[in-house]
C-alpha cells in the first residue's frame, strides 16, 4: 500500500519530463506536484507528516494530520491554556507560601527576633 504513491509520483515525474521537453509552464508545474507528492508520501512511509506543520500545531503520527495545540502553543512559562467558551492562556496557581514565624491568639505575625550582631573583623595582620 506503501507503493502507490510512490508510483503515483514516479508516473507525474514521467509525465513532467515529457512535457518539459515542449518547455511549457504545464510540465513544469506538473514536475513540481510529482516532486511534491514524492517527498509527502516519502515522509508519511518514514512516520512524519503529509507536510510540515505550522506554528500552533503538531504533527499526529497516528493520522500524519497537523493538530492543532491547545491555545496554539501562545502560553507562556507560568501559564496555561484554559477552555471556557474560548481557549485562552491564564496565569497558573500561585505556589502557596509559608511563613516561618509563629503568630498571636489574634492571627498577627509576632516580631522576629532581630539578627545577632557579627563579631568584627579579625584586625590585619602587623609586622
Amino acid at each position: 500500500m506503501a507503493r502507490r504513491p510512490i508510483r503515483a509520483a514516479l508516473l507525474g515525474v514521467v509525465a513532467a519530463a515529457c512535457g518539459c521537453a515542449t518547455g511549457g509552464d504545464v510540465g513544469n508545474a506538473i514536475l513540481m506536484t510529482g516532486v511534491a507528492a514524492a517527498s509527502s508520501g516519502i515522509s508519511r512511509a518514514q512516520g512524519g507528516c503529509y507536510a510540515a506543520c505550522p506554528p500552533g500545531t503538531t504533527c499526529n503520527a497516528a493520522t500524519g494530520l497537523c493538530d492543532a495545540l491547545p491555545c496554539r502553543g501562545q502560553c507562556g512559562p507560568g501559564q496555561r491554556c484554559k477552555r471556557s467558551p474560548i481557549e485562552h492562556c491564564v496565569l497558573d496557581k500561585p505556589a502557596q507560601m509559608h511563613i516561618d514565624r509563629s503568630v498571636d491568639q489574634t492571627g498577627v505575625l509576632m516580631p522576629s527576633s532581630p539578627p545577632s550582631p557579627e563579631p568584627p573583623p579579625p584586625p590585619p595582620d602587623q609586622q
